[in-house]
């Protein structure tokens, strides 16, 4: 029996480069270092691949679910689900930002704070979820039942 099997530590489930198997929170940590320089709209979009499309529809749907009502946010907060559920529809799983809007910068180290806020929600969040049925979930079946859904 090799004894340096048994002995040595387990080793942290290393997070690979696939698109479903890197954390959240990981990517936000990159994004928001603060060493980091300027960064584009852009750049945020194409890091946080499909996460962002979750990301948004969790954003404008969850006023929505809130028992407080409130004239007018509904109508607002729609349209960008909507143009979300067409996305899906379309097959696509990333969210779309104008040209002009993935051109403008902003300075990571100017969001420390809404970082360390992010990370606190989404460490419970990660606490909590774990991939289940992605094989049935990432199919381009559900995808369209899903941009239905949204739509």
């Amino acid at each position: 029996m090799n004894s340096s099997k048994i002995d040595a530590p387990e080793e942290p489930l290393k997070e690979t480069s696939s698109e479903h198997s890197v954390r959240l929170s990981t990517i936000l940590n990159k994004i928001f270092d603060p060493s980091r320089p300027a960064t584009t709209f852009g750049e945020l979009v194409d890091e946080l691949d499909q996460h962002g499309m979750a990301i948004i529809l969790i954003l404008f749907s969850l006023p929505s679910a809130l028992p407080v009502p409130a004239p007018g946010y509904s109508t607002v907060l729609s349209i960008p689900l909507l143009i979300i559920g067409i996305r899906l529809l379309l097959g696509k799983d990333t969210v779309w930002l104008p040209k002009k809007v993935r051109a403008r910068s902003f300075a990571p180290a100017d969001f420390q704070k809404l970082k360390s806020a992010m990370l606190r929600i989404v460490g419970v969040l990660e606490r909590f979820s774990k991939p289940r049925f992605s094989f049935l979930v990432m199919s381009k079946g559900a995808r369209i039942f899903l941009g239905l859904l949204v739509c």
